[in-house]
């Protein structure tokens, strides 16, 4: 076994992650730290520039562009149909333009989860990265880039389930770039997480 200097790799102050934490923020220099089997190293967080001022929160995501590709999509009644044409054309057309992709990464249960996937990936917004306020200190991450594709892949399937043609069966694959830190602003309202960062939508829902 290899125990672990748990300092920060860029001011060499000492860490107190909880055993599930994936990327913490330093308490002294604020820098993402990532946890690794091999070690400890520094992440480049994006931080997203806030719609309001002095949001309750900063919380993690994983960023991704790259595409996803549509190989088969089966409706349950496959006949020829104007709802089964009219799906197939919508999905074909979002999927041929969408190429950004955000999964949350902190402790939070999976339908919200699910649901704020699936509401980025519809609205592909365009994040103004500024550089990390001193408030900016993130909620740790405790979901690793890999389980975050996984996620990612259930939205897909319940963002296409969703369509009027009643999905039977979806066969796709996706080509990822490798994975972003961001930390986005946000508030908490009645137990629900709304995002507060400026965005720019780069297509129409």
């Amino acid at each position: 076994m290899k125990l672990l200097a748990l300092q920060c790799p860029h001011c060499a102050s000492s860490l107190t992650p909880d055993e599930h934490d994936v990327v913490i923020a330093c308490p002294n220099c604020k820098s993402a730290v990532l946890l690794e089997e091999g070690g400890l190293r520094l992440v480049d967080d994006h931080v997203a520039a806030p719609s309001h001022k002095n949001p309750q929160a900063w919380l993690p995501f994983w960023g991704f562009d790259g595409q996803v590709n549509v190989q088969s999509r089966e409706a349950q009644n496959n006949k020829i149909s104007l709802n089964r044409w009219i799906s197939t054309y919508d999905s074909q057309s979002f999927w041929n333009r969408a190429s950004r992709f955000f999964v949350p990464a902190w402790d939070i249960d999976l339908p919200q989860a699910s649901e704020l996937t699936r509401s980025l990936l519809e609205s592909q917004p365009t994040f103004q990265r500024i550089d990390r306020p001193d408030t900016a200190i993130f909620q740790p991450a405790v979901i690793r880039p890999e389980d975050a594709q996984k996620l990612l892949e259930l939205a897909i399937v319940t963002f296409e389930a969703a369509r009027r043609d009643w999905l039977k069966k979806l066969d796709f694959s996706l080509e990822m770039s490798s994975p972003v830190f961001w930390v986005l602003p946000a508030e908490q309202k009645k137990g629900r997480w709304q995002l507060l960062a400026k965005s720019t939508r780069r297509y129409p829902q």
